[in-house]
């Protein structure tokens, strides 16, 4: 893409993806000429222009963007009140679309070393609590679409000085069991069952607790006994022993957030 931006002189390259026509009404549609340049943005339309022989799809913004420093600059310097550009799909990119030096790329023909041909153009949105979900769970596939494993393509993200993830038998001897999940490092799982989720750094799953389909942001505690399933637990949340969340909906909405899909959402230092 920056290859891409350099050789073709514009002053910002956004990046773009073919997707459905009903779903591209939720995000920026372009249209392009032959060339890449940009000649319309249209800004969650709710009748986005369809792509060039291809009545089923629409080009959509991927919220990715290669600015040259001086057009970036000036185009958020306003000149006066009224005509400061704040957003960037709703003001910046079409100014820029609108002045000539917007073009775009398509991230479909991007190519990344050691990509198989599952993964090329993997792109989720995640605006949504139910597409931040699954787009976890997509992690957690044997074969995943979108590959953490990729020797050829590293995934660079933050490193913090803690211990390995740990599974070890609970206080009473009873065995782990943990399946299709991702253990991050500083993680203990001590007589529990954890299945298809995600344990964060510094989580602690006790005996007998039960995790199943879920996310568990950094430093969550799930006591003994304790029952989670679909659910997103947030920062330093505990779950009380004995707990059940994720098994009885009108319960779960009494306490917490509940997406359209049916995952229950518990905020960031939640106290029970």
């Amino acid at each position: 893409m920056v290859d891409q931006h350099l050789a073709s002189g514009a002053g910002v390259t956004v990046a773009a993806i073919p997707v459905g026509y009903e779903e591209a009404k939720s995000f920026g549609v372009i249209e392009a000429d032959d060339a890449g340049k940009i000649i319309a943005f249209h800004e969650k339309s709710p009748n986005p222009p369809t792509m060039a022989g291809d009545p089923a799809r629409c080009l959509a913004s991927m919220g990715n963007y290669v600015f040259n420093t001086k057009t970036l600059v000036d185009i958020v310097t306003p000149a006066g009140q009224d005509d400061a550009h704040t957003d960037l799909g709703g003001h910046i990119i079409p100014a820029l679309t609108a002045a000539g030096v917007a073009h775009v790329y398509d991230f479909s023909t991007n190519v990344v070393p050691g990509q198989d041909a599952r993964e090329k153009g993997y792109w989720r949105d995640v605006g949504t609590i139910d597409s931040y979900y699954d787009a976890n769970m997509d992690l957690l596939s044997p074969v995943p679409v979108f590959n953490l494993y990729n020797d050829d393509w590293p995934v660079f993200t933050s490193h913090q000085p803690l211990p390995p993830a740990k599974i070890s038998r609970g206080a009473g001897g009873e065995p782990s069991y943990v399946d299709g999940s991702l253990l991050c490092a500083g993680s203990i799982v001590s007589g529990a069952h954890v299945e298809r989720s995600i344990a964060s750094p510094g989580v602690r799953v006790h005996h007998d607790a039960h995790v199943t389909d879920s996310l568990l942001f950094p430093g969550v505690v799930v006591s003994p006994g304790a029952r989670i399933n679909r659910c997103i637990v947030d920062k330093n949340v505990v779950i009380p022993a004995g707990t059940r969340i994720g098994f009885d909906a009108s319960a779960d909405a009494a306490r917490f957030t509940i997406s359209d899909h049916g995952i229950v959402v518990i905020e960031k230092d939640f106290v029970f």
